[in-house]
């Protein structure tokens, strides 16, 4: 049923309780889950630092983060398979969804109030926008 799943890493926590379900996911058909780090260079301007240098600093990060959670992944007998993207999250989480084939989007509350209870701007608009089930985790 979803044979490919985009997990959006938009946080550690949200990485882990994906991770907690992954069994469950692969009973439910699941053969690949592509993690998605969605980087975004509006911070780096008001640093003072080149921003290509802040782009290295960010990706590397990014990297590290999603290298762990591939390594949990692969442990759990599923490939995974990591893509990592700059650009507004709303727009590259969709167009990830569309590239890789997705049958099923993964991600967190995003930035909601009410400790979760809300949905952040991100992830309300791809809930929208998406051309396949979301899933959100909290």
């Amino acid at each position: 049923m979803f044979e490919r799943i985009l997990c959006v890493m938009d946080c550690f926590e949200g990485a882990q309780v994906s991770l907690a379900h992954l069994e469950e996911f692969k009973r439910a058909g699941t053969q690949e889950v592509v993690v998605l780090g969605v980087i975004s260079l509006d911070g780096c301007g008001w640093t003072g630092r080149n921003l290509e240098e802040c782009r290295l600093d960010q990706f590397d990060r990014e990297r590290a983060g999603l290298e762990v959670v591939l390594k949990e992944i692969e442990k759990g007998s599923v490939k995974g398979k990591m893509r990592i993207e700059v650009g507004t999250s709303t727009h590259t989480i969709l167009k990830a969804a569309d590239e890789e084939n997705i049958s099923l989007i993964v991600m967190g509350t995003g930035s909601g109030s009410v400790k979760g209870l809300l949905l952040g701007r991100t992830t309300t608009e791809v809930v929208k926008r998406a051309k396949v089930p979301v899933l959100i985790m909290r």
